[in-house]
């Protein structure tokens, strides 16, 4: 080999695209026969990849890896028609051979060949090594030739190999392999249909799918921030990396259609990366939609997924072409591109049957799942586990914390026993010195003696195993502690992983009501519970919408604003005193006082003279009741009222709390306070009656302990006053069923709980302290506990009931209603002799408030519950003339609610009145058909249309 031959660096270029591309397939194939046996198809793959890199080192010079090619295309050749596994000895040897080889694909062009001789002696052992891997029947290949260019000749080459082969800078130029190749289009549709569904049967889309999964991420994050800066090619490797190893991945699984799809998106940022384009947003545009191609297919099951390119096949294509024309030809301007819609994704077809295809632009959340927290994808290897085997993790990892506490009263009871073993020893000893100055016989000083030998060997004995027992022990109570926590960090995420596909949304949204927005997320690494950040999900996607459509202003307003036309959308997320604190902020034109304060004015919620009376913060929370909005207009991102409330629930829903903070003109911001996860909870451990229970602190506002003297007695009820409130105090002993205390104690301990603006005091015998709890839920069979949501177990063993505070609240309101200072309306109502119960049944707190209001101004008598389960058991304990629900609610919604108060022979009588935020034809049916006699918006309850369809109900004039 000579010295010019090893000079020749653009040949070199070319090998090391051609190893990489190879490599790929080898790895993703060796993946597939670790969870599968063998089958045809991977090994002729796997063999058809160790012949390129065979034929390219054989081009190259490179004859070391010339000869380990031919080995191993030998091997996969013998094996073609395999059955069985191979063992995890030859599969860890084929990876280790295939790491060497993504390794030496990564060397500069000239450090190549020199690595290569450098590493040569490791090469030739590994190829003696995949000589010996055994055949099914136990059959070795032939031993490699000493001589490479013996056994590799131009003859072996095909025609493609010996003139043509692939480099990751100028993409493929060579004709796919014929194993890749796009099959002939079958006579029928029923071939069609075979040839779809066998393919769904394979494995290796599950492969395929996680890695879609990794490099649309890579692709996106890149991809915007490309679009901001277009200058920065740095990042421009990654992306074809990217684009390229989504091509392989797509053929391996035999799917041509996306082959081309992934090939026309690498040339595009090739020609970037060589200074031939420049990305521009309408770029940006149609790579992304290839992007949100392979998107569509992560969540799409085998069916789906072959079903939905079958169908798509002409779209994916024109998809591709879009992405070549826009391009490779003469980009357009960013002006000429403004007028001319990309390609759209069509999401039904004529039959009504889902696409592969999302549509992104008709709901900007509905395709945004490719986006990116900026996070490398690259860094840690994920292994996919579902939340089932996750919570059965928690469950046995609970158990055996709670287990080795059990260790902790096992000492305790052994020392208590080495006592007693010393005091019998010493026993003796008294005993033996009293004795030996009597005559007690040979016979029974013999026994004496053995016995004193005896008590003193089992004590050393005792005393040894007690130490190492003691060791043992606590060694494994610091690895439960250990496994414990670690599995609860199994739960974790970071934060921007939770949010990936925010900036996507924001970018997107934002081209699409033109406005120039810079997004950022803070605290991306801040760790959240899984289920947590899920369910934040749409409370987030809810404020961005809001600020992007009517709290950031357009370019040209802000530059009349001397604001810079980029504006800023922030959104942050740290840990603060146990909990996550997420605060979503824009420095747009913020809320219009003026214009809150007239509509407050004009919907009749408060008279004039008060809302001059109102702070900016008390102003603010009328955003959050139903129905409020104060858009100029309706859009299709908002101004119908529901954004705020809608996240008011959700926030509400999972333990959470919520403030806002605006200045006109200056910013906006809306602080979100959740728990870090709803698998181990912060609570307050208290003592009723003996019996330890835990109060979430999340729901407590405070922990007082105040002397008995203080409470003063107001309609027959205790009450504190606290701070500026005056708190109704409700003895937990009632509201559990517990005899009351037959000797009262001079200090009194409450747990402060808040709803809305007033105060209740929930007293309890004593102020345990803080604990964190894993939440394990009731049993099913138990049914419905009052006042309880879930179980924990102590570490000593014992278990702890966990209160439902809201429903711990309504039972204290229940008992206060009338004889509080804020229920006066409440009171006259129920003097009024044809005063009508109502019950209310709805998870928003804000909803059942406003309702509350406006039916007891005008007399009414009226009960709440927080779901249908609530409000069916309170409708069979007590009397109501009237139900009004919600539909969406959790536990049993309001449809099933009104089935069930229909097909009781005993409540079928009430009228329902079902109060929704769903206005469509169809819902208003599906409620009607439910049983409900009369189906109202949310936005109708300011309206005289409500009043008048209650008082219909109730039979009213």
């Amino acid at each position: 080999m000579t010295k010019e031959r090893w000079s020749e660096f653009s040949l070199i270029g070319l090998f090391k695209g051609e190893l990489f591309t190879q490599s790929e397939l080898l790895n993703v194939g060796l993946m597939t026969l670790r969870l599968n046996p063998p089958t045809p198809n991977c090994m002729q793959i796997l063999r058809t990849a160790a012949h390129s890199i065979k034929g390219a080192a054989r081009i190259a010079g490179l004859d070391p890896l010339a000869t380990l090619g031919h080995a191993m295309e030998q091997v996969f050749e013998r094996d073609l028609e395999r059955n069985t596994p191979y063992s995890d000895a030859d599969l860890s040897l084929l990876e280790g051979i295939v790491e060497t080889l993504l390794d030496l694909s990564k060397q500069e062009e000239a450090r190549l060949p020199g690595e290569i001789e450098a590493q040569s002696s490791i090469i030739d052992y590994l190829t003696g090594e995949v000589s010996k891997i055994p055949g099914e029947m136990g059959q070795a290949v032939a031993e490699p030739s000493a001589s490479p260019a013996a056994e590799i000749s131009s003859a072996d080459l095909s025609p493609e190999e010996s003139v043509e082969t692939t480099s990751p800078d100028v993409g493929p130029t060579a004709p796919l392999d014929d194993h890749w190749d796009e099959p002939e289009e079958p006579e029928s549709s029923g071939d069609a249909n075979q040839y779809l569904t066998s393919l769904a049967n394979t494995s290796m889309l599950d492969l395929f799918r996680a890695e879609v999964e990794t490099y649309t991420g890579t692709l996106s994050d890149g991809l915007l921030a490309l679009e901001r800066n277009p200058r920065a090619v740095e990042g421009l490797n990654g992306l074809m990396r990217a684009a390229h190893s989504l091509k392989v991945a797509a053929s391996i699984v035999n799917l041509p259609i996306l082959v081309e799809l992934a090939h026309s998106m690498e040339d595009q940022l090739v020609a970037a990366q060589k200074g031939k384009l420049v990305l521009k947003p309408d770029h940006v545009d149609a790579l992304l939609a290839g992007v949100d191609v392979f998107t569509g297919i992560i969540k799409k099951d085998d069916a789906s997924l072959v079903k939905g390119l079958s169908r798509d096949r002409e779209h994916i294509s024109a998809i591709a072409r879009h992405i070549q024309g826009d391009t490779l030809a003469a980009p357009r301007s960013a002006n000429d591109g403004a007028s001319e819609a990309s390609p759209t994704t069509q999401t039904e077809d004529s039959e009504g049957e889902a696409t592969l295809l999302e549509e992104p632009a008709g709901d900007p959340f509905a395709g945004s799942g490719s986006g990116s927290s900026g996070m490398s994808h690259e860094t840690k290897r994920a292994v996919r586990i579902s939340s089932n085997k996750l919570d059965q993790l928690m469950a046995v990892s609970s158990e055996f914390f709670v287990a080795t506490r059990a260790l902790d009263r096992m000492l305790l009871q052994l020392a208590q026993l080495k006592k007693e073993q010393d005091l019998q020893a010493e026993t003796l000893s008294h005993l033996t010195q009293a004795l030996s100055a009597r005559d007690i016989g040979p016979k029974a000083e013999y026994h004496l003696d053995e016995l004193c030998r005896f008590n003193a060997s089992v004590q050393r004995f005792f005393n040894d195993r007690l130490l190492r027992y003691e060791q043992s022990g606590s060694d494994l109570v610091q690895l439960s502690n250990r496994l414990h926590r670690t599995v609860i960090s199994s739960r974790m995420m970071p934060f921007g992983e939770g949010v990936q596909a925010l900036p996507r949304m924001v970018r997107d949204l934002a081209r699409q009501i033109g406005k120039k927005v810079l997004f950022e997320i803070h605290g991306a690494e801040t760790e959240a519970d899984r289920d947590i950040l899920d369910k934040l999900q749409s409370p987030l996607k809810h404020l961005i919408r809001n600020a992007l459509d009517h709290g950031l202003e357009t370019p040209e307003e802000r530059r009349a604003a001397s604001k810079s036309e980029e504006a800023r959308l922030v959104l942050t997320a740290v840990h603060h005193a146990g909990m996550l604190s997420i605060t979503v902020e824009d420095d747009g034109r913020g809320v219009d006082f003026d214009r809150l304060t007239a509509q407050i004015v004009e919907r009749g919620m408060a008279e004039p003279s008060l809302i001059e009376n109102l702070s900016r913060k008390e102003l603010l929370e009328f955003l959050f009741l139903p129905g409020f909005s104060t858009a100029k207009k309706v859009s299709s991102l908002s101004g119908r009222g529901v954004g705020l409330d809608v996240v008011y629930n959700l926030v509400k829903e999972i333990g959470g709390s919520l403030w806002i903070d605006s200045r006109t003109g200056q910013f906006m911001r809306i602080q979100l306070q959740v728990p870090v996860t709803l698998s181990v909870v912060r609570t307050v451990l208290v003592e009723v009656d003996g019996e330890p229970y835990a109060a979430p602190l999340s729901k407590v506002h405070k922990c007082i302990t105040v002397d008995h003297d203080r409470l003063i007695e107001v309609d027959g009820y205790p009450h504190l006053d606290w701070e500026d409130h005056r708190l109704g105090v409700v003895s937990v002993r009632k509201l559990l069923g517990y005899p009351k205390e037959t000797e009262p104690s001079d200090q009194v301990n409450l747990l402060v709980l808040q709803q809305n603006d007033r105060f209740f005091g929930l007293e309890v015998d004593r102020l345990i302290g803080h604990r964190h709890l894993v939440v394990r839920p009731l049993d099913d069979r138990l049914g419905n506990v009052h006042d309880i949501t879930a179980a924990s177990i102590m570490e000593d063993g014992s278990v702890v009931l966990i209160f439902d505070m809201d429903e711990l609240l309504h039972s204290a309101e229940r008992i206060l209603a009338g004889k509080s200072p804020n229920a006066a309306a409440l009171s006259r109502a129920r003097s009024r002799p044809e005063s009508k119960r109502i019950l209310i049944v709805d998870d928003s707190a804000t909803v059942r408030e406003v309702e509350r209001k406006i039916l007891e101004e005008q007399g009414y008598q009226v009960d709440w519950a927080g779901n249908g389960v609530r409000g069916l058991r309170t409708l069979k304990r007590e009397r109501f003339d009237l139900v009004i629900s919600d539909v969406d609610m959790p536990r049993m919604d309001g449809l099933e609610l009104t089935q069930r108060i229909k097909a009781d022979p005993k409540l079928a009588g009430i009228p329902v009145l079902m109060l929704s935020y769903r206005e469509s034809e169809r819902d208003r049916d599906r409620g009607l058909a439910a049983g409900a006699d009369v189906y109202l918006t949310k936005s109708d309850l300011y309206e005289p249309a409500f009043l008048e369809q209650v008082a219909s109900l109730l039979g009213r004039d």
